[in-house]
C-alpha cells in the first residue's frame, strides 16, 4: 500500500507528532508498505536524515489564512511523482484541509488523525474565523477521522458538530526487551548513579515546567529529602526556566540536559525513577506510554486523555493541573511509594498500546476505506 503522511512538521524538529508519525513510517515499512512523507520544511536543517521512505518537505505559507494553496501544487507533484493510494493527515489543519479538498478532486480516500493542539480550544486556528470554519469542514468531509483518545473524540465533536464519526486510535509505542546499559552516555556522565526522576518534551509553557519546579521548591521548604529533576529537552521555555532554579536555589537539584535521543533517551528512561508528566492541556502524550514500556510509572496532571493512560495507584499518580501544592505532595508520595507495583502495572499499560496493534488498526482503516472507494 502507497500512503502519504501529511505532517505540519518532521524530523529534525523532535516531538510527540514527529516522533510518533517516524515509528509508524518506519513500522509500515518493516510490514512491506510504502510511506512517504510531506511535511513543511524546518526553520533548520540539521544535516540528512536516513530513512527507508521518502522525505518531500513544502514551503511555509505566507498566511495559513489567506494563502494555504500553495501546497497544493506541491502535494500535486508529489501524487504524480509517487502515485499514493491514500492520504493521512495529521492535524485538521492545514494538512487536513488541503487533504480534503485533494482527495475530492483526485477521489483518495482521506484520513484526518487529531491529536490535541489542532483542536485543543487554545488553538490559534480555532480562535479565527475561517480557519475555524474549515477545520470544521475539513472533519465533516474526510472519509475517517481518528482521535488519540475519548477526551479528543468529544473535541471533534464540540469542533465539527456530532454527525462525525471518529475512530479511537492512540498513540502506539515500541516495548523495550533490554532496559540495561553498560555504561553511561558521556552527555549524561554527571548524573553516574544517582537517583533521579525525569521529565521529557518541549520546554514549552503547556508542559507546566515551572509549575513543576515551583513543587521541587515547596518541598525544598518543607525540608524533604528530593532526588534530582532531569528536565530532557528544548524550547522557548529553556532561559525562563533556568533562571527559576538560579532563583530558587535549586541548581543542585535540577539538571537540564536538552534535547535527547537515541542511547541518551533509552538511557534516561531505564534508569529514572518515574517520569513527571506537569502539562497544562495535553492530547495522549507518547512520553508517557514510552516511560510506561520501560516499566516506568507516571505522575501527571489529570488533563486531556492522560486519564484515560493513567489508572490512579496502580500505574502512576494523577494529581491538579497548574496547582504546585497538588504536585508537591504527588512528588512525595510517588517517592516514598514502592514503585515495584507501580512499574509492573506500567509496562502491561504499554503493551496495549504497542506500536503493532495501533498500526494493524490503521492499515485495517486504510483497507476499508479503499475497498469502500474502488465500488
Amino acid at each position: 500500500m502507497r500512503i502519504c503522511l501529511f505532517l505540519p512538521s518532521f524530523l529534525p524538529e523532535i516531538g510527540g507528532l514527529e516522533m510518533a508519525a517516524d515509528n509508524f513510517a518506519l513500522q509500515l515499512c518493516s510490514l512491506g508498505h510504502e510511506p512517504v512523507i510531506f511535511a513543511q520544511r524546518p526553520r533548520r536543517q540539521n544535516g540528512r536524515i536516513e530513512r527507508p521512505f521518502p522525505i518531500v518537505y513544502f514551503e511555509r505559507p505566507l498566511s495559513t489564512s489567506w494563502f494555504p494553496f500553495t501546497i497544493s501544487s506541491s502535494l500535486k507533484r508529489l501524487y504524480q511523482e509517487f502515485n499514493f493510494e491514500l492520504i493521512h493527515a495529521y492535524h485538521a489543519y492545514l494538512p487536513g484541509y488541503i487533504a480534503v479538498r485533494f482527495g475530492q478532486k483526485y477521489k483518495i480516500p482521506i484520513v484526518i488523525s487529531c491529536r490535541g493542539g489542532d483542536i485543543d480550544v487554545r488553538s490559534r486556528f480555532l480562535q479565527r474565523q475561517l480557519p475555524r470554519e474549515r477545520i470544521a469542514w475539513s472533519l465533516r468531509h474526510a472519509d475517517a477521522v481518528t482521535a488519540l483518545s475519548n477526551h479528543l473524540i468529544r473535541r471533534v465533536s464540540d469542533v465539527a458538530g456530532n454527525n462525525v464519526k471518529v475512530h479511537l486510535i492512540s498513540n502506539g509505542v515500541k516495548i523495550e526487551n533490554n532496559n540495561q546499559f553498560d555504561t553511561t552516555p558521556p552527555i549524561l556522565s554527571d548524573l553516574g548513579n544517582k537517583k533521579f526522576i525525569l521529565t521529557l518534551g518541549r520546554l514549552h509553557p503547556s508542559k507546566g515546567l515551572d509549575s513543576l519546579l515551583s513543587a521541587m521548591s515547596v518541598l525544598k521548604k518543607q525540608n524533604k529529602t528530593l532526588p534530582i529533576l532531569v528536565i530532557a529537552g528544548d524550547g522557548i521555555e529553556r532561559y525562563k526556566l533556568t533562571q527559576q532554579v538560579a532563583e530558587n536555589n535549586l541548581a543542585d537539584y535540577v539538571t537540564l540536559v536538552g534535547q535527547v535521543k537515541g542511547i541518551e533517551k533509552a538511557w534516561l528512561l531505564s534508569n529514572c525513577c518515574f517520569l513527571i508528566q506537569p502539562s497544562r492541556y495535553e492530547g495522549f502524550p507518547n512520553s508517557v506510554l514510552e516511560a510506561m514500556s520501560y516499566g516506568k510509572p507516571v505522575l501527571a496532571t489529570s488533563v486531556g486523555g492522560m486519564p484515560e493512560i493513567i489508572n490512579n495507584g496502580q500505574n502512576g499518580l494523577l494529581v491538579k493541573s497548574n496547582d504546585s501544592i497538588s504536585l508537591a505532595n504527588g512528588l512525595e508520595k510517588m517517592l516514598n511509594a514502592d514503585l515495584s507495583w507501580y512499574s509492573q502495572n506500567a509496562i502491561k499499560t504499554a503493551r496495549k498500546h504497542s506500536l503493532h496493534s495501533v498500526t494493524r488498526a490503521y492499515l485495517e482503516l486504510y483497507q476499508s476505506l479503499l475497498k469502500t472507494k474502488s465500488q
